[in-house]
């Protein structure tokens, strides 16, 4: 979070609003190639539990060996389809002549990082899976201060938008350098050999990862698909400033879900050893704990989002309290429907589910292209939570009951009745009181208001945090 942050303080100091702009399309851009995966990585890491579970090294040797060579010649794919097509792709997108060269380079180098970076992916799989997810955070953050670093660099010698390959690179290096060493340290029977590659479990993880590709992809694609719409339809400057004004509800809700992204693996193994009857009410409970995390993260963006902007980056580059308020409601609805989504991906249900979720994206994507025209980037923002509502929800809603064995209103409907005074106040004074106040006068409504309204999520949130402590400890 905090590199996060302090990158877009340098980016707004040495970038203009144009460049800031192209680099957020072209990031946004170049995450298409993400299609090319497959959802490989994911499905691996889904079923290489089952035999590291019964000790079957073979079939876990096989799984990775395989899942290996698949990545590599997807990455090779990456490699060969993305770096003709940067020309094409800012001609189509109207980069200014004074940026095109750079442009070029910046897509050459994002291109060689995604595509050389995607075996990766199998590291990660295989780390996640002997729940040691704490290498793989610690790695990205210290990959994140590397870039950090890498990014000012190159700003202060003057690199201007080719500060982002110094930050893309290196981070990666040092990532793949430590991932490698994390894995041989403890590789836990895995051997990754020629003779271990097997096409029929190729077909075993792919016949697994389409579904998985379909689920975990769209949400990507629901998100570099805004960066594609606005530079087209509102042009680049319109998409720093949808870049800056979402970038605060990115990292709150990414802090937020940690909590829950902490159980997955336990959870994984515990299925695959017990059943779901075990995880049901420990499901529920984490459900509600990190409902409340969103909305506390809700609050904190509708108070702090134009305060944040105006103080840290430039006041040019807020887009208004109307694209706030949605943007902050889409990050609580996101959030909610992560929660009720998982359970299809727990226990490998997911089929119906992923042509429900293609489905919601294509009307998504034509609410984005429709909006936008008419309303500007709030409309683009809020055609997230209304295509999701409209199919994707009520589907995870009702399959969330079936599965779970608990109503998704009853887990979820006292706790944000006891949340909704907050957001509401939130609401108002993020976008009448705090603006109209002196800058002084702005930070003591802000602290005052924070400490209100979080006061009663954060004691909620306390006491269902105590009883889920309580309860797993007389497990």
């Amino acid at each position: 979070m905090i590199t996060g942050l302090l990158s877009l303080k340098a980016a707004t100091i040495w970038l203009s609003t144009e460049t800031l702009g192209l680099w957020n399309f072209l990031f946004a851009t170049v995450s298409y190639f993400a299609l090319l995966e497959f959802g490989f990585g994911q499905g691996v890491a889904r079923l290489l539990g089952e035999p590291l579970a019964a000790g079957d090294n073979e079939k876990a040797s096989q799984l990775v060996t395989t899942g290996l060579v698949i990545l590599a010649f997807q990455g090779i794919l990456v490699l060969v389809i993305g770096l003709p097509l940067g020309n094409s792709i800012l001609n189509w997108a109207g980069v200014p002549p004074h940026l095109k060269q750079q442009a070029v380079v910046l897509w050459w180098v994002i291109v060689l990082v995604r595509g050389l970076s995607l075996p990766l992916v199998i590291l990660h799989a295989i780390i996640w899976v002997q729940n040691r997810v704490y290498i793989v955070y610690g790695i990205g953050i210290l990959g994140s201060w590397i870039g950090l670093v890498a990014f000012y660099y190159g700003l202060i010698c003057g690199a201007n938008l080719l500060a982002y390959t110094w930050s893309l690179a290196l981070p990666a290096l040092v990532t793949a350098g430590l991932l490698g060493s994390a894995i041989l340290r403890n590789s836990q029977g895995i051997q990754i050999r020629r003779s271990h590659f097997r096409w029929s479990v190729a077909g075993e993880i792919f016949g697994f990862s389409s579904a998985v590709f379909v689920t975990t992809i769209i949400p990507q694609l629901s998100s570099v698909s805004q960066s594609f719409i606005a530079t087209r339809v509102c042009g680049l400057e319109a998409t720093a400033v949808l870049a800056v004004n979402t970038r605060v509800g990115q990292l709150l809700s990414t802090i937020a879900m940690r909590a829950f992204d902490a159980f997955i693996p336990r959870w994984a193994a515990t299925y695959c050893e017990s059943g779901l009857d075990s995880l049901r009410d420990e499901y529920v409970r984490v459900c509600r704990l990190v409902f409340l995390g969103m909305a506390g993260t809700t609050v904190a963006v509708l108070l702090c989002n134009r305060p944040f902007i105006e103080w840290w980056t430039r006041a040019d580059l807020f887009g208004g309290p109307l694209l706030t308020i949605v943007a902050a409601l889409t990050v609580l609805f996101q959030g909610i429907l992560r929660l009720l989504t998982y359970p299809f991906m727990l226990t490998r249900n997911m089929r119906r589910f992923a042509w429900v979720l293609a489905c919601g994206l294509v009307i998504e994507l034509v609410l984005q292209v429709l909006l936008a025209s008419y309303y500007g980037l709030a409309g683009l923002v809020v055609a997230v939570p209304i295509a999701g509502f409209l199919l994707v929800f009520w589907f995870a809603a009702l399959s969330f009951s079936r599965i779970i064995g608990a109503h998704w209103w009853h887990v979820f409907a006292s706790d944000a009745l006891w949340c909704l005074p907050s957001l509401v106040i939130a609401t108002v004074a993020g976008a009448y009181w705090i603006p109209a106040a002196q800058p002084l006068t702005q930070l003591a409504l802000l602290t005052l208001l924070g400490a209100v309204l979080v006061i009663p999520i954060g004691w909620r949130t306390f006491q269902l945090g105590r009883t889920l402590t309580t309860r797993g400890q007389a497990d």
